[in-house]
């Protein structure tokens, strides 16, 4: 058994993925399997991993149809022989010490179900001069993550995180919505008051596209809507959670709950024709906790399209 697994789900990446691949291949520590799903891509990207698949024993290929990246990487944990799993999306990268220094962390801290790391745009390049020696590591217990994660989200990219896997197999894989599918593995860990460790360096390279997804407002409902999925089932199913639930963390997870729903109708307003908004809006009120925050969300609904009116007859500044 392998101590690490490294798991990329792929879905036409071929732009981007010899990059990626590249990275966890030039890593300092190198005793590790990459188990690498092709996601049904339509370009290249199956035959660029069955070429690295082809020359690095250390490389599973897997090629399915289209599932999405929850079930892409199921299947990828499912696979691994490992005690811990990492991931690194298609179109990121790792710094070269990434696993060599969450090693030095989970040795340091042998309690650690989650070790997550900083991260830097990728377009910025190295951040610091990764050969410089470290004899004592920039990292810290996270405290109060369980709220955290739930009222403020993710205090570090989740990307970046190494997990213990079978914990991770015990709370819950990852879910099948289109965005934010990472959220409720994270949640129950800190819920059942899991270790999670942040080792402070920015050793994950994200790409952060101007337009993407990523950063669109439909992408912005599905975050939204995937958060309150996650908290409204450990509310509905309290039972089997009892033994970490008091009335302090039930009264956390129903502010984060009317908070990711408000986003997600922000999202649904923003993105939808007012028809399938006004209705996802109306869907949804009884789902607030505080009458309130429906009330307020009932009046954006029916005051939405004369405000959006107005904002379109607003004089435009000379030159426009």
């Amino acid at each position: 058994m392998k101590l690490f697994s490294v798991v990329i789900s792929a879905y036409n990446a071929a732009g981007t993925l010899p990059e990626a691949i590249d990275s966890v291949l030039s890593q300092t520590y190198q005793d590790f399997e990459l188990i690498i799903v092709n996601d049904g891509s339509r370009d290249e990207t199956g035959a660029i991993i069955d070429s690295y698949a082809s020359k690095d024993s250390r490389i599973t290929a897997y090629h399915q149809e289209n599932k999405g990246l929850g079930k892409s990487f199921n299947l990828a944990i499912e696979m691994a022989d490992s005690e811990w799993v990492a991931f690194l999306g298609a179109d990121d990268a790792w710094m070269r010490r990434k696993l060599e220094l969450q090693l030095r962390a989970i040795e340091e801290h042998p309690d650690a179900t989650v070790v997550a790391t900083g991260w830097t745009n990728y377009d910025d390049g190295v951040a610091r001069d990764e050969s410089m020696e470290l004899n004592l590591l920039p990292i810290k217990r996270l405290q109060n993550i369980f709220e955290t994660l739930v009222v403020n989200d993710f205090p570090f990219p989740p990307a970046s995180a190494l997990l213990k896997r079978e914990k991770l197999r015990k709370v819950g894989l990852f879910t099948d919505d289109k965005s934010g599918q990472d959220y409720r593995p994270f949640m129950l860990l800190a819920l059942q008051d899991e270790p999670f460790y942040l080792l402070d360096m920015p050793l994950y390279r994200m790409r952060i596209v101007k337009g993407s997804l990523s950063r669109s407002a439909n992408s912005g409902y599905k975050w939204g809507l995937a958060r309150f999925n996650a908290i409204r089932d450990v509310l509905e199913h309290q039972v089997l959670y009892q033994q970490y639930l008091d009335p302090e963390k039930i009264e956390i997870l129903k502010w984060g709950a009317d908070k990711y729903l408000k986003g997600a109708i922000s999202g649904a307003r923003q993105s939808m024709t007012y028809i399938r908004y006004f209705a996802f809006t109306i869907e949804n009120l009884s789902n607030f906790s505080r009458w309130d925050i429906a009330i307020k969300e009932l009046c954006k609904g029916l005051l939405f399209p004369g405000a959006k009116i107005l904002r379109s007859m607003k004089p435009r500044s000379p030159g426009c």
